[in-house]
Formats: structure tokens, C-alpha cells, sequence
């Protein structure tokens, strides 16, 4: 007689997720480094135009920076014209979407959560079905191809352990690792919003102390460097998401001693559609503050 799988010889990774996992993540990633490398071009770009601008003593300079400043304005323009035409902020946001909702049914599904529980006969076909449904559904994401199965041999032998196997499992390798995921990026964040808050705040000190010195021409300059970083800082968002990840990393915690004491399949399958609710909220949040940026 096969003995079941036990939580010290199984371990669920992003390997063993679905492939419209895979396609939609691979494609939200190379979303957000198009669009933030396509920010950066053209923030820089604006940048230049103004250093390019400053007035300089002799006139024999005036033709050149001209020609600077209109070669960097073209740049934004062309930059511009890019992310418009090609939209990659949608492809970042609506595969991470795609991304994190595939990856909450396959969790679900492998350790007998709702709206699949262990004792639903049909929880495989409904969740098949599920990932059509949120295929079919999504926008138009440029999803990436792969050629995995929707249901991994890991995901059937995680559903085929014991309550507590699952348990331990579902609290080691999906808990942990998101509340570890989520404090790590949270604090990486808080630092760099308080790096760009520093440094915005040094560029504006020297523009009040060269506008007292009379270095007025170099105005445009810094209110195009103060303009960038901010921003550059919207785009990040580094103080929503910092807020974000703590207050899930929270409720997270917290859904960890509620997942360790359920006694019976029927309350573990609402504690682990609560917790993953609680992923989903920060998503939620994280998107409702990208598009507020865009």
C-alpha cells in the first residue's frame, strides 16, 4: 500500500504552478523593465534638455545648445511615442493580475481550499475550467507561451496528503515565503523612498543657494532635475508599496496562528481562502496605486 506524500518530501515552487502562471509573469515582467527603462530614458532625456539650456557667457555656444536641447526633446518625443504605441505599463500591470490570480487558484487547489476542497470531486475540472475563464477574461496581455501542464504532479500529491502535511506545507512554502517576500521588499522601499527624499532635498538646497548667489541661469536646471525626481517617484511608488507589503506581511502573521490551529478540512478550507484573500488585497491596492500614477 502507497504511502501518502508527506510535507518533509514535498515542496511547491513556481515551477509547479500553471503554465498561464508562467506566461503571464514572464510577460509582466518584461513589461515593467521596458517601462521603467523607457521612464528613465526619457526623464533623462528632459534633464539634459535643461542642463543643455543653461545660458553660457559666449554666444559662440548658442547654435550647439540648440541643437542639444532640440535632439533631447526629440528623444522624449520618440520615447513618448514608444510607451504610448506599445503600452508596456499593461503588460506589467494585467500580467502581474493574470500572474498572481492563477498562482491564488493553483494554491488553493493543491492544499483542498475553497472553492476547492478536498472532498469536491469535481475541483479539478472547475479549476481547469477557472483558468480558461481567467484567460479568456483577461485584457490584451501579451502572454508568453509554455509548455507545462495547467495541474503539476506536485499540486495532485500536495492535495493527496494529510490535513496536516498540507498544513505545514501550505505554511512553510506559501506563508513564510510571502511574508518573507513581502518585509524583505517593504523595507528595500522604505529605503529608497527615504534615498530619493534625500536627494530631492539636497537638489533643492542648492537651488536656493545658487539662486542667493545669483546663479539664476541654472534655474531651469534644477526645477527639471527636482521635476524628474518626483516624478520618477511616482512611478515607483516606493512609499505606497512599502505601506503595502508591511500591511500584508501583517495580515499575513496573522493568518499564519489562525491556518495553525484549524481542526477539521472544512475550517482549513476558509482559512486558506481568507489568507490568500489577503494576498489579493494587496494587489489590489498595489494596482489601485499604479493606475493613480499612470
Amino acid at each position: 500500500m502507497n504511502s501518502l506524500p508527506s510535507a518533509s518530501t514535498l515542496r511547491m515552487t513556481s515551477n509547479d504552478l500553471p503554465e498561464l502562471h508562467d506566461g503571464a509573469n514572464q510577460a509582466s515582467l518584461r513589461g515593467q523593465k521596458v517601462f521603467i527603462r523607457a521612464t528613465a530614458i526619457k526623464l533623462g532625456a528632459v534633464c539634459l534638455a535643461a542642463a543643455a539650456a543653461i545660458p553660457h557667457l559666449t554666444p559662440r555656444f548658442e547654435r550647439a545648445q540648440e541643437i542639444a536641447v532640440g535632439a533631447c526633446f526629440l528623444a522624449v518625443l520618440i520615447v513618448e511615442a514608444f510607451i504610448w504605441a506599445t503600452k508596456p505599463e499593461r503588460n506589467w500591470y494585467d500580467g502581474r493580475a493574470i500572474a498572481e490570480s492563477a498562482k491564488t487558484m493553483a494554491w488553493r487547489f493543491a492544499v483542498g481550499a475553497a472553492p476547492y476542497p478536498n472532498n469536491d470531486q469535481t475541483a479539478r475540472t472547475r479549476l481547469i475550467k477557472d483558468l480558461e475563464t481567467l484567460l479568456s477574461d483577461a485584457p490584451d496581455t501579451d502572454i508568453h507561451p509554455s509548455l507545462k501542464m495547467p495541474i503539476s504532479r506536485v499540486m495532485e500529491d500536495i492535495r493527496a496528503a494529510s490535513l496536516e502535511d498540507r498544513r505545514q506545507l501550505y505554511i512553510r512554502d506559501r506563508i513564510g515565503n510571502q511574508r518573507e517576500w513581502y518585509t524583505r521588499n517593504s523595507d528595500i522601499n522604505r529605503k529608497r523612498a527615504s534615498q530619493w527624499r534625500i536627494f530631492l532635498l539636497v537638489l533643492e538646497g542648492v537651488a536656493i543657494v545658487g539662486a542667493f548667489l545669483g546663479y539664476v541661469g541654472a534655474a531651469g536646471f534644477f526645477a527639471a532635475l527636482v521635476g524628474g525626481g518626483a516624478a520618477w517617484m511616482g512611478v515607483r511608488q516606493h512609499e505606497n508599496t512599502k505601506r503595502a507589503y508591511a500591511f500584508a506581511a501583517h495580515e499575513l502573521s496573522i493568518a499564519e496562528e489562525i491556518l495553525r490551529t484549524v481542526p477539521d478540512e472544512a475550517s482549513w478550507a476558509q482559512a486558506v481562502a481568507d489568507a490568500e484573500e489577503a494576498v489579493s488585497r494587496e494587489h489590489t491596492m498595489w494596482r489601485a496605486s499604479r493606475s493613480s500614477a499612470s
